[in-house]
């Protein structure tokens, strides 16, 4: 799971467990494990009286397991989106969220900025490379807030036109290649 580089996360269904971990920050957020674009996202501040609500909402009553994960401000400002071919960063784009949105997500209503990746930022990829690799996972993207890593996307990481178009690259062309690539 990266911890040395993730914020601190639980993986859980359990209310009590999500409830206790959510007193050891000022805010958390919930987020469905198998959830994609933003959707069944909640967050919860420090003494929230609704927050064993919010629990139960994105756990369904503890039959669906979430991420707990430590807040991060630097989210305010957005995310990085950076897209990886067999570990390696393409590029990276910034969501930022639409007006009297907190989510990040395109599908939320967020937008795509041209961004830099940092030297942190490619230090992050250069942790995953092996594992991806190794799982055979040839496209994907990773979210980054900060100086954190957020979440591995794997089965339909976005961006990839929106790097194209900023970078004037057909970025799609290379993941189809690499892909014929490894037929046997």
């Amino acid at each position: 799971f990266y911890p040395e580089h993730t914020p601190t996360t639980l993986i859980s269904r359990s209310r009590d467990e999500i409830a206790a971990f959510t007193k050891g920050f000022e805010r958390v957020t919930l987020k469905p494990i198998d959830g994609h674009g933003g959707k069944g996202i909640h967050f919860i501040s420090h003494g929230e009286s609704d927050a064993g609500a919010k629990i139960d909402e994105v756990t369904h009553n503890g039959s669906h397991w979430i991420i707990a994960q430590e807040y991060l401000p630097e989210a305010s400002i957005g995310d990085k989106r950076i897209l990886l071919l067999d570990g390696e960063p393409l590029g990276a784009i910034l969501r930022v969220h639409g007006a009297g949105a907190e989510l990040n997500n395109l599908d939320q209503g967020g937008s795509a900025n041209p961004v830099e990746m940092t030297p942190h930022d490619l230090k992050i990829c250069a942790a995953l490379k092996e594992g991806l690799v190794r799982e055979g996972i040839v496209f994907s993207g990773i979210d980054v807030i900060g100086d954190k890593l957020i979440e591995i996307n794997v089965t339909s990481p976005t961006g990839l036109q929106e790097l194209s178009r900023f970078a004037d690259r057909p970025f799609h062309h290379d993941i189809i290649e690499r892909l014929e690539s490894r037929k046997s």
